[in-house]
């Protein structure tokens, strides 16, 4: 009610007033009494801010207090409000619930801080924290005197702490049933009670809150005073230390505690000690506090997803989310929610669909990894240090429990190796042989040889990438079944392997520039397949039927299959990406999938289109530049209505464009230069092409520009280069959203008309027979006229006075334009 409201704004101005002029113990006293605010009531530590001398300040803290005060709504008293705070550890969770107890704790009759709920409830038991919760309410209202536990039942209890709200703080929470054994439900809270939930599990909260407060790391403006605060005795940053400064603070991310240790660390120092210990920030294990703080997290986890953190630290540290989630946990395909889980407890990242891990926890992570390496871990060692790894290649006797390799090549010279190197790696889940420095048109050699061959009975490989593999196949002993990720770019292969085999969770296939490659058989069984490229196989003549099973291949990429002469009929009913660029020796395409959304077919000698084409219903991108035998298009393309961009460019033995009778209204790119197009294409004077990439009729020996020029209103970039007209229409200038016009190399062009008012690029350079330009140069529009334009009348040599002069006149205007614009802005 508004008397409330009124009531409480009384109370806080009392509560700031006598703050400020309390200057003696006693009057704190009278201050904590009258605010039920005393240290009994926040359990375990003392509050932060100008209370409390003995603690740091918090940069940021404001703002964020101010974002959760609005989520908790304390100005209503209608309904309950139960907020979470969630975050990593460390981030400051508990001090901003601290703080807001602090803040508005006087509005409540009973408060409790209840802490450390993680520890407490596996030292003490949960029923215990139910009993501390009510029992601590209750002392709160008697003033923090101790209540015999035989005077109350917990259930009389709630009933009398049901007849007023209560503010509560249940703090470091890491599992739904605690929330529920602690509050025993919500139904004894009064309307108008507040509980706030801290915690770096967001699934121990899910369903359990009204509203969720993402506690955000320190902005680098309050991360970089938080940490010259600690790192300086003067508490502001040296400058010669001030570059120093800000790597450390980059590599703590906004965490207030990584900022408070390292500042701590470096305080005294000198700035050579300063340069090395940022050099050994992500090789030395983490500062023991930070470790203990987010080891907390970690140690909640099953053991399943301890090892699963641990690949992803080690191997996939920045990769797409759903390729990394096939491959962690091949039991259940495409199981996202094994790496959400990781997500929800903060020890990594999902941003855009990518996996990350910052700098922090990745060296969290390499210290976890080295200990499990140093204890003989189960589950087996993560290898990624080329010297540790040939080490082991060359003793096999220790090659047992290894669960992954990522070997660098880049430093390795040529070895030769026993054909039983990976013999005893039977644990063996995700091999990378690759080298950081390769340059992709590099000589394909191999630095590992093995002359007697190679066993691979590696049956738990889920992730095999080796980079210029030196066989002819794989070995015949190797086994596929649990295999996700084949990639052997730039290898010696013929053919993936030797007859059938069981590769049922195979999904990524990628034999990119193997030049001997002759054959894709062997892979029916592969069925949920979903990404193939051979780009760059030149060997490669056919494609065999078998792929018509792969019901779930979404891309199929073979650029540059110079031998490829056509495709067999198959119903690829998922397929979206289909690349058959500069296939030179394909003539025939017939294969029309349904679902296809791109389709590269530049570079190849078709003649013809199937009629089908218009099948496309979902065909967003055409592509058939330089295909210079085809000759003509079908007329259903004009069936193509989801279509955005088509590209003829090249394609110099096309002479007609069909005639669009329906309207293409997605369509935003037409490029038709270098063809024997004489005639504007019908499609262009029956809609409006619109924001997107140039519209190109350039190279076109186009003779005369339609009158329906006017019809293209909407249309923001024109590329007309290197045609035959003389002139353009006088009505161009009513094109008012044209912001880019290149008329370069219009050799016969005579005169030009006044330009539209918001064009601000135009490139007229070797209009060689340019004599006039309209008077004035450009229709400007005071209000929309743009200050940093660009016009080129470069190799233009017959320009007459009249043109020059209008030139220089708009140069003019234009630079006083700027001149106006820039005062605008120091103004402002």
């Amino acid at each position: 009610s508004d008397e409330v409201q009124v009531i409480n704004e009384i109370v806080r101005n009392v509560k700031k007033r006598l703050e400020e002029i309390s200057t003696d113990q006693g009057t704190k006293n009278q201050i904590e009494k009258f605010t039920g605010l005393s240290k009994g009531n926040l359990v375990g530590d003392a509050p932060i801010g100008s209370s409390s001398s003995n603690v740091s300040p918090l940069f940021g803290i404001k703002k964020r207090l101010q974002q959760l005060e609005e989520k908790l709504d304390f100005e209503s008293d209608e309904v309950t409000r139960v907020i979470g705070v969630v975050g990593m550890p460390g981030i400051g969770k508990t001090t901003l619930a601290k703080k807001l107890m602090e803040d508005w704790g006087y509005m409540f009759l009973h408060t409790m801080f209840l802490d450390d709920i993680r520890a407490k409830a596996r030292s003490l038991g949960i029923h215990r924290l139910e009993e501390d919760l009510l029992y601590g309410l209750m002392r709160s209202k008697h003033d923090g005197k101790e209540i015999r536990y035989d005077e109350f039942t917990l259930e009389s209890l709630k009933d009398e702490l049901s007849e007023s709200k209560v503010l509560i703080v249940l703090d470091d929470v890491s599992e739904k049933s605690q929330i529920d054994m602690i509050l025993g439900g919500r139904k004894w809270l009064r309307e108008g009670s507040r509980v706030v939930i801290t915690t770096s599990s967001k699934f121990a909260i899910t369903g359990m809150v009204d509203e969720t407060y993402l506690v955000p790391g320190l902005s680098d403006e309050d991360g970089f005073k938080y940490f010259e605060k600690h790192a300086f005795t003067t508490g502001s940053c040296e400058p010669r230390f001030m570059r120093l400064a800000r790597e450390f603070v980059d590599y703590s991310r906004g965490h207030p505690l990584a900022l408070k240790v390292l500042g701590g660390e470096l305080l005294t120092k000198d700035e050579a000690y300063w340069v090395s210990k940022l050099g050994e920030l992500a090789k030395s294990p983490i500062s023991k506090t930070i470790h203990n703080v987010l080891r907390s997290s970690y140690d909640d986890l099953s053991k399943h997803h301890k090892d699963l953190f641990l690949d992803v630290a080690c191997f996939f540290r920045s990769e797409d989310e759903y390729h990394v989630s096939c491959l962690l946990d091949s039991s259940v395909q495409g199981n996202v929610s094994e790496i959400r889980h990781l997500a929800d407890k903060f020890l990594i990242t999902i941003c855009g669909g990518r996996l990350e891990l910052n700098d922090l926890m990745y060296t969290f992570a390499m210290g976890l990894e080295s200990q499990s390496s140093s204890e003989n871990s189960a589950s087996g060692r993560r290898l990624f240090n080329h010297g540790e790894i040939i080490a082991i290649l060359l003793n096999k006797a220790k090659a047992t429990k290894v669960r992954g390799i990522f070997l660098d090549m880049s430093d390795v010279g040529k070895m030769s190796l026993g054909s039983d190197t990976f013999k005893y790696m039977g644990d063996l889940r995700y091999l990378k042989i690759y080298n950081s420095s390769f340059p992709k048109d590099g000589e394909a050699t191999c630095n590992l040889y093995f002359r007697d061959g190679l066993q691979f009975q590696l049956e738990e490989i889920r992730y095999l990438h080796w980079l210029k593999f030196p066989l002819k196949k794989l070995p015949e002993d190797f086994n596929p079944k649990n295999l996700i990720d084949l990639n052997l770019p730039y290898s010696r292969i013929e053919q993936v392997w030797d007859g059938e085999k069981t590769a049922s969770k195979l999904q990524w296939l990628d034999l990119n520039n193997s030049s001997k490659l002759r054959t894709l058989s062997g892979l029916s069984q592969a069925r949920k397949l979903q990404s193939i490229n051979l780009e760059g196989c030149p060997e490669l003549k056919t494609i065999h039927e078998e792929l018509q099973n792969m019901k779930s291949l979404i891309f199929l990429n073979l650029r540059g299959c110079t031998s490829l002469k056509s495709l067999p009929q198959m119903k690829l009913i998922s397929l979206k990406t289909l690349i058959l660029s500069s296939c030179s020796s394909l003539e025939e395409f017939n294969l029309v999938p349904e679902n296809l959304e791109q389709l590269y077919l530049d570079g190849t000698a078709i003649k013809a289109l199937p009629s089908t084409i218009g099948n496309l219903q979902k065909l967003i991108l055409l592509i058939l530049k330089d295909c210079k035998r085809l000759t003509c298009l079908p007329d259903s393309i004009e069936n193509l209505k989801a279509l955005q961009k088509l590209v003829l460019s090249g394609c110099k033995s096309l002479a007609t464009f069909p005639k669009i009778k329906k309207n293409m209204k997605h369509l935003k790119t037409l490029l038709v230069d270098g063809t024997d197009i004489k005639e504007v294409p019908h499609l262009l004077k029956r809609f409006d092409v619109n924001q997107g990439d140039p519209s190109t009729c350039s190279h076109c020996n186009l003779r005369e520009w339609p009158h329906e020029f006017y019809t293209l209103s909407s249309v923001q970039r024109l590329c007309l280069s290197r045609n035959n007209f003389r002139s353009l229409p006088d009505n161009i200038r009513y094109l008012h959203n044209l912001k880019w016009l290149d008329i370069k190399y219009c050799e016969q062009l005579v005169s030009l008309p006044v330009i539209p008012p918001n064009l601000h690029w135009l490139d007229a350079h070797g209009c060689i027979s340019l004599e006039n330009i309209g008077s004035p140069l450009a229709l400007i529009l005071a209000e929309t006229e743009h200050p940093h334009s660009t016009f080129t009348f470069t190799n233009c040599t017959k320009l007459d006075q009249v043109a020059k002069n209008g030139i220089v006149s708009y140069v003019r205007r234009k630079i006083q334009s700027m001149s106006d614009a820039l005062a605008h802005q120091e103004k402002v």
